[in-house]
């Protein structure tokens, strides 16, 4: 998860490419290389106009059952697939998804980490601080964030300060 110093995750675009560096986004492309599904929900899904990935099979989770016009794609020779899913029960899918999948990679906003959070269902969470002064802010911000979240309870944590951003992982 990327967010600013005010804990934006999104600007005004309503996408993630306002607070978002190049080396964030690098972050994320290798996060999916090494992963075999990321996670998101729909409204993260259109604002961010997903698609098929080179890397990874992508699900899309909808509660409401409202798909936003996006749609299933069967995985071809170069992209993964792209499953678009009615999700009731976010904590039950992503169990039942664990018992087939090494590694999962979540790339939702706020309200569905925040779902899982609170059932403890994060084993990590990479999370970018951008715009930040300097490294001290960038960690308020990350404390800040990671309450927001509800992820006080991944209490391994390490950090890189590189360009004005802070590169944080936090794990059990």
């Amino acid at each position: 998860m990327v967010c600013d110093t005010r804990l934006q995750t999104f600007g005004d675009s309503k996408t993630s490419d306002d607070v978002s560096t190049p080396l964030d986004r690098a972050l994320l492309l290798h996060l999916r290389k090494v992963s075999d599904l990321a996670i998101t929900d729909a409204a993260t899904a259109v604002a961010e106009n997903y698609k098929q990935s080179k890397f990874v099979d992508i699900e899309i989770w909808t509660k409401t059952g409202f798909t936003r016009g996006l749609q299933n794609l069967a995985a071809t020779a170069e992209l993964g697939e792209l499953t678009v899913r009615h999700v009731e029960d976010a904590a039950s899918r992503l169990i039942d998804l664990l018992a087939i999948r090494q590694s999962i990679l979540l790339e939702s906003g706020l309200t569905l980490s925040k779902e899982l959070a609170s059932k403890n269902l994060i084993d990590e969470a990479c999370i970018t601080i951008t715009r930040a002064r300097d490294e001290p802010e960038a960690l308020i911000t990350l404390q800040n964030m990671q309450s927001k979240i509800g992820l006080n309870y991944l209490t391994r944590r390490s950090h890189v300060w590189l360009d004005e951003t802070l590169f944080a992982r936090l794990q059990r």
